[in-house]
């Protein structure tokens, strides 16, 4: 390995200069002394005698020796282990920035424990203060670099938020937290930790300055004051708030409240966490969006046939692992091709809307209705049974018959037909199975006369067709 040949090879020179040196002024001193000899008194004949000559040069050389000798064990050793440890820490970090894969490379054993209070002590002083502000940056970069990982891992917002607020409330000074997002001039919470009333961040007015200014603020609280329960709800010392942007343009902001004093690392740990939190939350605001737009239908606002199943999946597997009833409700308009024919498609398509608006006006929060394709649409109802189910198509079937869809002046009125389904039951296994006997039970409604609810396998306070 060259570095230790090269650290060997510069301390050697450095002490065989101070051993040349030593020597030198001592063979200079051993010519010098009998001039000296002869101001102190000693006749000319003994001073410049070859023997005293001689002798004095001896004793200047034998100084100049033992001085280069006290050098390399005072000086030389100390210098050695200086050059030793700053040959370690080079090489450690080195491999750390190679991707090596062994252990960690530990800062600490690479300290001095030098205590002189000569120019080697404060420069192993020095040198251990630089280790240690090393070591704390180099921890600072692994929390940045793991949290950057973990949010690269996530493209749903609220837990890629999530994931940002663990690393600076669970594992930092911070105890509370939240990200709010600027969507259509309304701020929405996209998550939050350590507070009871979240929500209440989005109406408040230094939140809102923040995002729209595009700057930080930072509030010091004393003891004794009790900040608006609508930033947070504890005794906060500090509370950080942080613009989130993107290319310049704020879309959210970042609001960490804690109780004791915030150090300069912390704050350092925000503004990088600031930065990747801009970058990771813009790109998965993004994607929702674009997947909210390939998931809704264009016509009417509803989720389309690939979303909607895919959400009948899931809430058929949440309702087996509960054991809890599911039902869905298919359902399409009457002789919806005369319209068509009748009125134009542009007619048509009207009707299809105002169908919509009139059966998600009815259906629960939770409850998700689907354009399947065409005229012919899926309810799905978590938690409903046959009869709660019967009881939602029949209020949907009153409201899509009451609905009027202007037209000229001619309006149009049309009626639904309706099949329900539900699990658990026998027969169903799968969504499939599901869909099949709601579609058998909306084809026995059409069959029954139209503009009817019939229920597949229904109990006996159901009645077949209503």
């Amino acid at each position: 390995m060259r570095t230790p040949i090269r650290r060997t090879v510069i301390t050697r020179r450095i002490l065989t200069e101070a051993g040349v040196y030593m020597c030198a002024f001592g063979l200079f001193v051993g010519f010098v002394f009998p001039y000296f000899a002869v101001l102190l008194g000693v006749e000319d004949t003994t001073a410049f005698q070859p023997t005293f000559v001689l002798s004095s040069v001896a004793a200047g050389l034998a100084v100049g020796f033992v001085g280069t000798v006290i050098v390399r064990r005072s000086v030389g050793r100390p210098l050695r282990r200086v050059a030793d440890s700053m040959s370690h820490v080079s090489d450690g970090l080195a491999e750390a920035s190679n991707g090596s894969t062994g252990p960690a490379f530990d800062l600490a054993t690479a300290h001095l424990d030098l205590t002189s209070d000569d120019e080697l002590g404060e420069c192993a002083s020095s040198f251990n203060t630089l280790l240690d502000e090393l070591a704390r940056t180099r921890v600072l970069d692994d929390q940045i670099r793991d949290l950057t990982v973990a949010m690269s891992e996530h493209l749903e917002p609220s837990r890629l938020v999530q994931v940002a607020l663990d690393h600076l409330v669970l594992r930092g000074p911070y105890d509370a937290g939240a990200v709010v997002v600027l969507r259509r001039d309304d701020i929405e919470l996209v998550s939050s930790t350590g507070l009871s009333d979240p929500d209440a961040l989005a109406s408040h007015q230094l939140v809102r300055e923040v995002i729209e200014r595009n700057h930080s603020r930072r509030l010091s609280c004393a003891d004794d004051v009790l900040i608006d329960g609508a930033i947070v709800d504890i005794h906060p010392r500090q509370i950080e708030m942080r613009a989130l942007a993107s290319h310049g343009v704020p879309f959210g902001a970042m609001v960490l409240a804690a109780t004791a004093e915030v150090g300069d690392r912390a704050r350092r740990l925000v503004e990088a966490t600031t930065v990747s939190l801009s970058m990771s939350l813009r790109n998965a605001l993004t994607h929702q969006e674009v997947e909210q737009l390939a998931a809704i239908d264009a016509l009417t606002g509803l989720y389309n046939r690939r979303l909607g199943l895919q959400r009948l999946e899931e809430e058929f597997a949440r309702a087996e692992r509960a054991r809890s009833p599911l039902s869905v409700v298919l359902f399409d308009v009457d002789h919806f091709k005369q319209v068509n024919d009748t009125h134009g498609h542009l007619a048509g398509d009207r009707v299809l809307r105002t169908m919509a608006d009139a059966v998600t006006a009815i259906v629960r929060e939770g409850d998700t209705v689907v354009r399947l394709g065409g005229e012919e649409f899926l309810a799905i109802l978590p938690g409903a049974s046959l009869v709660d189910a019967h009881d939602i198509a029949e209020r949907m079937r009153h409201a899509c018959a009451e609905a009027v869809v202007p037209h000229g002046a001619i309006p149009i009125s049309v009626t639904v037909s309706f099949g329900v389904a539900g699990s658990p039951h026998p027969g169903i296994a799968t969504t499939a199975h599901l869909i099949s006997r709601a579609d058998e039970a909306m084809y026995a409604a059409k069959r029954a006369g139209r503009n009817r609810v019939v229920v597949a396998d229904a109990p006996d306070q159901i009645p077949l067709a209503g």
